[in-house]
């Protein structure tokens, strides 16, 4: 049977939120789409993997993007319908480690604050199903925090009680290129709602062939005679 992830404190936060959330997030700037638009071409198909209130997801859409949007929270979709009707038929009950009901694959895919969310026995299977549905040379774009006010280091939780997992940027690197994806670039960004947090976002190009071993390069240097080029 394939896996949600679920926590029910932090769904009960967004379950509890939804519609003024919805309306918090609204009036931030379009962060991803200019990302997307400098490495696909209009008409891509894009997978938005915790869409929550819909917001980026709706700025991809009005950007040209053929869109799909995935949330573990069945209140959100709902804010997110209500807020931007063109929405409804895109948007899916789903979320990582598998994406239950996602079965197609996509140019682009984006993960915006949501991997702090995500413990980190669920990291691996979560980019390895990323993976899997980003088609070949495929964006995949990812915002996550380094630094983040209340969360307590002994629980992993916020203010709010939701997970909360602070994990540097080296951490997602590694994990990332672990699964054959290239990294575009990386910046880093002050929170866009005035809070005292810092985010970092990566972009990241899937490579057509799997990464040779670091080791396996160095052993087949060491052979040169082998090696004949044409």
């Amino acid at each position: 049977m394939e896996k949600r992830h679920s926590d029910t404190p932090t769904e009960r936060y967004y379950a509890d939120n939804a519609s003024s959330l919805a309306d918090k997030y609204s009036g931030t700037e379009d962060l991803f789409s200019p990302l997307f638009l400098k490495h696909l071409p209009p008409g891509s198909t894009v997978l938005d993997i915790g869409c929550g209130s819909g917001r980026d997801l709706a700025y991809l859409k009005k950007s040209g993007f053929a869109v799909t949007g995935a949330d573990n929270s069945k209140e959100m979709l709902q804010a997110a319908a209500e807020k931007y009707p063109e929405l409804s038929s895109a948007i899916h009950l789903s979320s990582l480690p598998e994406l239950p009901g996602i079965t197609r694959t996509f140019k682009g895919i984006l993960c915006s604050a949501l991997f702090q969310h995500i413990p980190g026995d669920q990291l691996p299977v979560s980019f390895g199903r990323i993976r899997e549905l980003l088609k070949p040379s495929g964006i995949f774009i990812i915002s996550f925090p380094v630094r983040y006010p209340g969360i307590n280091p002994q629980t992993n939780r916020d203010s709010h009680g939701r997970l909360f997992y602070i994990r540097p940027k080296e951490k997602y690197r590694e994990l990332i290129e672990g699964f054959c994806l290239r990294m575009l670039e990386e910046t880093t960004q002050a929170d866009s709602l005035g809070r005292e947090a810092e985010w970092v976002l990566q972009v990241w190009r899937k490579r057509i062939y799997p990464k040779i071993p670091e080791k396996l390069v160095t052993r087949n240097s060491n052979r040169s005679n082998l090696i004949h080029p044409h």
